[in-house]
């Protein structure tokens, strides 16, 4: 067999070489090695290798090209050991060892005489000792997956740990140890985060609740990826997600069931509260709780009064010094045993061996002392003092002394004038001197509301009650993980090498287009493909083109094709880009009619595939479906007139008309479900509603609630939404509690950085859209990163498809405006429109030209004969220009009513926020055009 070192330093093997009898074998020292995968009909259990190694040794050439051949297999250790896949390539290895391989006697023989050396092991240890040493056996031959993760590479390698000699040699206890379960309290983590259906939820640990252990099912980014999670049986007796396994306590099986107790664990920290009036919260954490006088205490948000000075504080910590110089910590363990002889004292010298336990270089490593009478002591942190990196092989005694401080100044907090913990966060101290709590040389005092913060819990589980899957689950089966792979399929590779090639074919075509009436606006279209709509998008911003994207369900036919449109103000386009805009793509085709130049390029090209087996027209059908909304007068007349305005399905916009619709009319919504392509993972939505002690304005208290008719539509991450959850905007994805799921539209994400959040404008505008109280933004400040997602809720998803929310909850979420006159009765009252009437500037119904927002267009388009202006708060002047869809010729002086609802919009859009407000505006406009009595067009 080889033994192959490659260029970066990894070495692995290569074995069977003369089954594949390479000519150079026997003399070669360079290599260059690429990997292959063996076929899988080529393998067998005394075959198993999945990788073959074809190598070109000492640059070996034919016909002036360099000579591959087949070398051998590489060993299963190898490819599990480093991750090696097929189509890897090593250029300039090195041959560092040839061995012929065992036969089958040899390691026979090799196995026979390890036995006899754990035997003999064994055999030297007494009765009473041996379930000890099999522990500690154990403890150093096995590798904790947290161990595995830390450091670099070359020091793992160093430490690699092998459990076959425990298990030889102590098999008997092993299996002894299996009679009982050794694992019967669990330590469990992320208390109150994501994932947890028990927020708040006060557990009796005198009570039994009934637990399972399940896979997570989080993105690669989440903090609960690729972990088990315990599920709780809650009171409708479904199981619910509650926390996670920590990683070193034990790992049951997935699918385990038991009955178990609920536990807290010892709370570490605490958050001190100070509310000002008219200022959001300040948030002090308090740390190190356990060590000091008021350990093992709970509190739960009681008001108290905490004094704050910078004092003297205990500290429990010794070091080791050599030469003068620092080497390290010792562990607690170390400082125990020295207390326990009453030798832990500063200044006190030692004779010690000192060997060093991995690599001192990174964090992990450390150093054993012995004492001439045999006593062991731990020395840690030893990459962080003088001796970083140098290597100690245990063979002399050394002389070092301990130093061993007593007490060091530190920001301390106190409560009843015990020590109740430190301060450690910068921004915590100076919101405290800011406050003038904290001043040097001087104890203050703050009133305040102490909540202690639990980040772990326990649970104890009852051996009795125990229930294994029937079936166990592999774990990288169970959190459908390939990392770890070993190879890679035919399909992916063809798909990798096609991916270009593809993307190419799928292209559309870039399509200039105009028609009379775009000529008469001074527009002119562009149809792009919508997988570069971005990349267009900021090449015109870069050359100050003023331009407007249509959205795509005001372009069926463009979006069905995969096309993205486009209009660009044709006065701002200079000369020499429109002449290279159309030397690229073309002259303008005429879009004047059905049969068009435009329309015809248009239906030549294939529509885009959207997702196997799923039809794009049902994207597009819920992007375009509309509710009929029956508006009926509250008149005494016993057959009043009804009147079906059709109006988008969107939540907010139903809401906003709705708002300026007299409050005696009733509003109801025809109930459609419509099939739905849902992207990403689902995102939990668990948390109740955090008001902070203000009064919640709604009839819901969870966010997920909220979603359903109660206007929240934005929530807050602490990692990436798109990344995390594997969607993006535009997409439609599902949130979810415990029983519920609301379908939802994503829109965009933003980073919120602290300066955003210190502002109270925008304090206010967040808390609009949670329907949070706007202090609960404080919370996210010690973060390393926030992130903010703007969703629309859409509809409950019940078996794959959207339902509208019930009618009640739309009605209870529109908030009433003043009640404006009744709707004009100059429509007569025998007029029942029963058909839908679509509502916009190029509907075929005058109505719906009427009612919409830009009537200025409708009329140039010549679907309304009048004018509908609308007098709108101070009717502020307005310069002639292009706002929106609409242009203005002549200037609007002050004082006159704006000559449409939309050119009001546009003039006030810039002075309220995004979210509610502007639904807000929108309905303020629509309400001062509908209270005039209607004319008849």
């Amino acid at each position: 067999m080889y033994s192959v070192k490659t260029s970066s330093g990894t070495e692995f093997t290569i074995t069977n070489l003369t089954r594949y009898e390479h000519p150079g074998i026997w003399k070669g020292s360079t290599l260059n090695i690429r990997l292959e995968e063996i076929p899988e009909k080529y393998r067998s259990s005394q075959r198993p290798h999945t990788l073959l190694a074809i190598a070109q040794i000492d640059g070996e050439t034919e016909n002036g090209e360099a000579k591959y051949s087949k070398l051998g297999t590489v060993s299963q250790q190898s490819v599990i050991d480093y991750k090696l896949k097929p189509g890897m390539i090593t250029q300039g290895a090195t041959l560092v060892e040839l061995k012929p391989e065992l036969r089958e006697s040899q390691i026979k023989l090799l196995f026979q005489e390890a036995y006899a050396v754990a035997e003999n092991f064994y055999n030297l240890i007494p009765e009473d000792q041996k379930l000890p040493a099999a522990a500690a056996t154990w403890n150093i031959s096995a590798s904790r997956q947290d161990e595995l993760e830390q450091g670099d590479n070359s020091s793992l390698n160093s430490r690699k740990k092998v459990s076959n000699f425990v298990f030889a040699t102590f098999g008997k206890e092993i299996v002894s140890q299996l009679d009982e379960l050794q694992f019967s309290q669990l330590k469990v983590l992320g208390i109150g985060k994501e994932g947890d259906n028990f927020v708040g939820r006060e557990w009796n640990p005198q009570e039994k609740y009934s637990i399972e252990i399940q896979a997570s099912r989080y993105p690669p980014g989440h903090e609960r990826h690729n972990s088990r999670l315990v599920f709780v049986k809650d009171n409708d007796e479904k199981y619910k997600e509650f926390a996670v396994l920590e990683q070193r306590t034990g790992q049951l099986a997935i699918g385990t069931q038991a009955q178990a107790y609920i536990k807290p664990g010892e709370s570490y920290t605490a958050t001190a509260t100070i509310n000002l009036p008219s200022q959001p919260p300040i948030n002090i954490t308090i740390r190190e709780i356990s060590k000091f006088s008021h350990a093992g205490k709970t509190f739960n948000g009681e008001p108290v009064t905490l004094a704050i000075g910078n004092v003297a504080v205990p500290i429990d910590t010794a070091k080791i010094k050599l030469a003068g110089q620092t080497l390290g910590e010792l562990d607690n363990d170390s400082i125990q045993e020295l207390r326990k002889i009453n030798y832990l004292a500063n200044g006190n010298p030692l004779q010690i061996k000192l060997k060093s336990i991995g690599d001192s270089q990174h964090e992990g490593g450390f150093i054993i002392a012995e004492s001439p009478h045999g006593n062991l002591l731990k020395i840690n942190k030893i990459n962080v003092y003088d001796f970083k990196g140098q290597v100690f092989t245990g063979e002399e005694y050394k002389s070092v002394s301990l130093e061993v401080p007593t007490s060091k100044n530190r920001d301390a907090v106190f409560l009843n004038g015990e020590l109740l913990g430190v301060l450690h966060y910068k921004k915590d101290k100076e919101a405290l001197q800011n406050l003038g709590v904290l001043k040097h040389g001087q104890q203050g005092s703050v009133n305040c509301t102490l909540q202690s913060n639990f980040s772990h819990t326990f649970i104890n589980i009852e051996p009795s009650t125990l229930q294994y899957p029937q079936i166990w689950t592999k774990e990288a089966q169970a959190f459908q993980n390939n990392s770890q792979s070993n190879t890679v399929t035919k399909q992916e590779v063809m798909v990798e090498k096609s991916g270009l090639l593809l993307e190419k074919i799928k292209e559309r075509p870039t399509i200039l287009f105009t028609s009379q009436e775009d000529k008469v606006l001074g527009l002119i279209g562009i149809a792009v493909d919508n997988h570069k709509t971005e990349l267009v998008q900021n090449w015109f911003k870069s050359k100050n083109i003023e331009f407007n994207v249509l959205s795509p369900q005001d372009v069926l036919l463009e979006t069905k094709k995969g096309l993205s449109v486009i209009y660009l103000v044709s006065s701002t386009i200079p000369s020499d880009d429109f002449d290279a805009l159309k030397a690229k793509f073309g002259e303008p085709l005429s879009a004047d009619g059905k049969n068009s130049a435009y329309s015809q390029s248009l239906n030549s090209l294939p529509n885009r595939p959207y997702i196997i087996g799923e039809k794009l027209a049902k994207v597009q059908e819920l992007a375009t479906t509309t509710i009929p909304v029956i508006v009926t007068p509250n008149l005494s007349n016993n057959n009043p007139p009804q009147q079906t305005i059709v109006v988008p399905e969107n939540l907010q916009t139903v809401s906003a008309v709705s708002q300026v619709l007299p409050a005696d009319n009733t509003i109801v919504s025809k109930p459609e479900e419509k099939d739905v392509v849902i992207s990403g993972k689902p995102v939990q939505m668990v948390f109740p509603l955090k008001m902070h002690d203000e009064p919640n304005p709604l009839p819901v208290s969870t966010t997920i609630e909220a979603m359903r008719g109660y206007g929240r539509c934005h929530t807050t991450r602490t990692y990436e939404p798109y990344k995390a959850y594997g969607f993006k905007e535009g997409d439609i994805a599902i949130a979810v509690s415990s029983s519920q799921q609301v379908a939802f539209r994503v829109g965009k994400q933003y980073r919120i950085t602290p300066e955003m959040s210190a502002d109270p404008t925008y304090q206010q505008q967040w808390g609009a859209m949670e329907k949070h109280s706007s202090r609960e933004l404080s919370t996210f400040r010690n973060k390393p990163e926030v992130w903010g997602l703007h969703t629309e809720p859409l509809g409950d998803y019940v078996n794959g498809k959207i339902v509208p929310f019930p009618s009640a909850k739309l009605e209870q979420s529109l908030v009433t405006p003043p009640i404006p006159p009744p709707l004009s009765t100059a429509i007569p009252l025998a007029s029942v429109i029963t058909s839908p009437v679509n509502i916009g500037s190029r509907s075929s119904d005058p109505l719906g030209a009427a009612m919409t927002n830009p009537t200025v267009k409708a009329k140039e388009l010549g679907k309304i004969q009048g004018e509908y202006p609308v007098s709108f708060r101070d009717n502020a002047a307005v310069t002639a220009g292009k706002y929106g869809p609409e242009t203005y010729t002549q200037d609007k002086p002050a004082g006159v009513p704006f000559v449409s609802a939309e050119q009001a919009y546009q003039h006030y859009k810039t002075t309220v926020p995004l979210g509610e407000p502007r639904i807000q505006l929108i309905a303020e406009i629509i309400q001062a055009k509908l209270e005039p009595t209607f004319r008849r067009y």
